[in-house]
């Protein structure tokens, strides 16, 4: 089921409407932005997270970010010699968090500050489950109860 829509009026520059126009396909222009929107929302999004985690720990520096797409090429590389292979409809990857990873996150681990660095450095997509939400949740919302 889609979310409720709303009407907008924007203003941009008209070549850069006018190429989204051209590229935007069936889906129309307003699609076409809408993902755009969305997509800098998550870009925002993991911007400040990162943000809280370097205001604690300090910034996450170009050879940690190198360390962790060193680590990646090479889970990638075995994956390979097994066989596996990666989707084509995730051409640039994403970084899927757990919900021990979420976690992590939330408490600035460095670790995952990295690995979230290295999403933003790369323009991998940063996702969870709803499941993971809901589980996490759940435990916070158990542990409340108890300290009550």
């Amino acid at each position: 089921m889609s979310e409720p829509t709303g009407k907008y009026s924007i203003t941009m520059p008209r070549d850069i409407a006018e190429a989204a126009k051209a590229r935007s396909g069936p889906s129309g222009l307003s699609a076409y932005v809408a993902a755009a929107v969305a997509h800098q929302i998550e870009r925002d999004n993991l911007n400040e997270l990162i943000s809280v985690a370097e205001a604690e720990h300090g910034p996450v520096s170009d050879e940690e970010i190198q360390a962790r797409r060193d680590q990646l090429v090479q889970a990638r590389r075995e994956q390979a010699q097994r066989g596996v292979s990666r989707s084509p409809a995730v051409p640039g990857g994403a970084l899927v968090l757990d919900g021990g990873g979420l976690a992590k996150a939330v408490q600035r681990d460095r670790a995952v500050t990295g690995w979230l660095a290295l999403a933003r450095a790369d323009d991998h997509r940063m996702i969870t489950s709803a499941a993971t939400l809901v589980t996490l949740s759940e435990g916070a919302a158990r542990a409340a109860r108890r300290s009550l």
